[in-house]
């Protein structure tokens, strides 16, 4: 049996993810005169591109494991994953760009597809974590083997704390990427692209599993930060330079 403090403990954290995933959107939204839109691009492109990348996954480590052999070299697997990941979001994202609402979109509406997009993933796994601790709340009326099973979830008490962490990293990350994309495809400078999709490679490359958390949660904090004080260093050139754009507006 889970205890309920511990129950309490993982839910807080879930919960305060999902909460400020919602509340840097809303604030966001209200300060600068966004559309929800902007937000919804970002979101179903990390949808589209999530699904696309674990698909893509389960069939390019099958091949890789029948040509090299099972486990795979750490540096191949490195590699591997986070190419996927630049191969899938970052061109999912690029693609996006492409198209005639976002080639002539403001500022103000690039970066609400990147909080769209890291800020949507931080809610979807809150939400994950938090229907696991509705459901050990009632662990007393589950199976034996489902009761295990979700006891399992909450083995790990630093999780709370590094799933926060994790989150608070992510979206500058994302949305750095994001609007650097954007930018590559509005400014015709394929640097910028490159820049978002070596960002985005990069992290996910980290071997989370091979390293000890506080390794892995200073290497995430460096990408975290980094990308939080160069976007604020983008915005600072970039909104004053600003052409006429406007925001993208509802029709």
């Amino acid at each position: 049996m889970v205890p309920k403090e511990v129950i309490w403990y993982y839910g807080s954290f879930s919960a305060l993810v999902l909460l400020l995933a919602i509340v840097i959107c809303l604030f966001h939204r209200l300060k600068r005169r966004t559309v929800w839109t902007d937000y919804a691009y970002g979101a179903g492109t990390w949808i589209a591109t999530v699904v696309v990348k674990i698909l893509l996954a389960i069939l390019f480590f099958y091949w890789l494991r029948l040509i090299f052999g099972h486990p795979l070299p750490l540096v191949m697997t490195m590699m591997a994953t986070g190419l996927l990941t630049g191969a899938t979001e970052c061109v999912g994202t690029f693609f996006i760009a492409k198209t005639k609402r976002w080639q002539t979109a403001s500022w103000d509406s690039s970066v609400a597809f990147g909080l769209g997009f890291g800020c949507f993933e931080a809610a979807i796994l809150a939400a994950f974590l938090l229907l696991g601790v509705l459901m050990a709340l009632f662990q007393d009326q589950l199976s034996p083997d489902d009761a295990r099973a979700i006891a399992s979830i909450f083995t790990d008490p630093d999780r709370p704390l590094t799933f926060f962490a994790e989150r608070a990293i992510a979206v500058p990350v994302h949305l750095l990427s994001s609007v650097l994309i954007i930018r590559a495809v509005q400014a015709r400078r394929q640097s910028l692209f490159w820049w978002g999709f070596a960002l985005k490679s990069l992290i996910d490359a980290v071997p989370a599993d091979k390293l000890t958390m506080p390794i892995l949660q200073g290497i995430y904090f460096i990408f975290g930060a980094i990308s939080f004080v160069v976007f604020l260093y983008y915005f600072d050139w970039v909104e004053p330079n600003e052409p006429n754009k406007q925001n993208i507006q509802e029709t």
